[in-house]
């Protein structure tokens, strides 16, 4: 009995001695100013901050790393523009760097993971440059001149060294987070026999192969949204128009789905991930595709999908060509009640926008154009997003805008705004006589396009 309640002590003393002692993240900045330095958290691409300290102009700070803090990428922020992203492992961080340029003057002092971190970061930069300049060589230079053979070698080496040094780091530091961060940078190996265009399509269809979509612990870190996007940048072409990018897109969409379906967490997230990404640039179309094609039935929702998202999805759903409209109910600048049945004309456009949004200031101007045009039946309800009603009235004033004008001032709160799942404006619908959705054009000649089909 006294040998058990022995053991006990010793464990219950042990794991406080460890409880008392955090580790700290201490950093000096060289011509600071003095004022706040923030400490932010990761989860994919959203860094909250979660500590602040005033210091004075030595630039020197300490953070306490307390056992709460999950391994992960932790940011420091100087100012909006100045910060150093640091991986925190349960170890001491000691770093120094000036306040002018903190990425480039980093200097790390202490802590294993930040060196081999950083020491990567430097490898890898400077090794895919290398890359980056011999692709076009290895295709264009003359193959029947003796430094091809060369440069072709060349070209195999430099990704030969790549692999071999994440597996050094696997190998070396296994169960690491760096460890794990790095392991996520390897890349197919391409033939220098391949064209560019061949290059481009391998990698398509093999990028993930060795990337592991598994490691929820690295949803702490900016690797999944970087892995996407340069993934999805396989899918881009400076000579695609907005549609053709659109369609492109859609099959990446499919891949990425695709190779995270081992995880649900990490599937939601990057779900999520590329929705948010998709509205920001205003490609509808693949919200409507993603919507249609990777909403789940109420009784097998991915939990891990937040419930804004889902809600989204389900909007988007309602919101595509052909469906017919949510219902709008608002008054207008006069009280008088609108609806989408507010108007029979044969057409109506529905305008989401705000007094404070420039591209809105030019778009309504040119809609003048076509409400004013006899030979086409269109009405305009114009849905205001501003929160203040005097400035939304002096908008409309000096703008002398004629058609119906309506606001409730609850900006992107507006029933109306998330029943349309607006988060941008200007946002445009065109509805038919049954006030179905014909189009969602983005630009004033994107409308005028589809006008002219009618």
């Amino acid at each position: 009995m006294k040998n058990s309640m022995l053991i006990i002590l010793l464990v219950f003393l042990s794991v406080f001695a460890f409880s008392q002692n955090p580790h700290n993240l201490i950093g000096r900045v060289t011509n600071f100013p003095g004022g706040m330095v923030y400490l932010a958290s990761f989860y994919g691409e959203r860094a909250p901050v979660i500590d602040s300290l005033i210091i004075s102009q030595d630039g020197v700070f300490e953070f306490e790393m307390n056992n709460s803090k999950t391994p992960g990428y932790y940011r420091v922020i100087l100012i909006k523009d100045r910060y150093i992203d640091l991986i925190y492992n349960h170890e001491d961080i000691v770093f120094s760097t000036d306040y002018e340029s903190p990425f480039d003057s980093l200097h790390i002092d202490t802590s294993q993971e930040n060196k081999i971190y950083y020491d990567f970061l430097s490898f890898i930069k400077s090794n895919q440059r290398k890359q980056d300049l011999l692709g076009p060589m290895v295709e264009y230079y003359p193959k029947d001149d003796p430094l091809y053979s060369n440069i072709h070698v060349r070209y195999h080496d430099i990704q030969q060294n790549r692999r071999n040094y994440i597996d050094s780091i696997s190998e070396h530091y296994p169960g690491r987070y760096v460890s794990r961060v790095i392991t996520t940078q390897q890349r197919p190996f391409l033939s220098a026999d391949l064209t560019e265009r061949e290059r481009i399509e391998y990698l398509k269809d093999h990028f993930w192969d060795e990337v592991p979509l598994n490691d929820t612990s690295l949803l702490r870190s900016t690797v999944y949204p970087n892995l996407v996007m340069e993934y999805l940048s396989l899918y881009g072409d400076r000579n695609f128009s907005q549609a053709e990018l659109e369609e492109s897109f859609m099959d990446a969409v499919d891949v990425i789905q695709w190779a995270a379906l081992d995880n649900d967490i990490i599937y939601g997230f990057i779900l999520e991930y590329l929705v948010k990404g998709f509205e920001r640039y205003h490609f509808d179309k693949v919200l409507d595709y993603i919507a249609t094609n990777y909403i789940q039935e109420e009784d097998c929702k991915n939990e891990n999908l937040s419930s804004e998202v889902q809600k989204r999805l389900e909007n988007y759903q309602n919101l595509s060509v052909g469906k017919h409209a949510p219902a709008i109910n608002m008054v207008d600048v006069n009280q008088n009640p609108v609806t989408l049945n507010s108007s029979s004309s044969e057409y109506l456009l529905l305008v989401f926008w705000a007094s404070w949004c420039p591209h809105c200031i030019q778009l309504l101007p040119q809609l003048s154009n076509i409400y004013s045009n006899n030979n086409l039946d269109i009405e305009i309800i114009a849905i205001s997003l501003d929160n203040n009603q005097e400035d939304h009235l002096k908008a409309i004033e000096e703008g002398g805008y004629p058609w119906i004008n309506c606001s409730d001032y609850k900006g992107w709160s507006s029933p109306a705004a998330v029943d349309y799942n607006i988060y941008a404006t200007p946002t445009m619908f065109l509805l038919n006589k049954e006030r179905n959705i014909i189009t969602k054009p983005i630009t004033y000649n994107e409308l005028m396009i589809e006008l002219g089909k009618l």
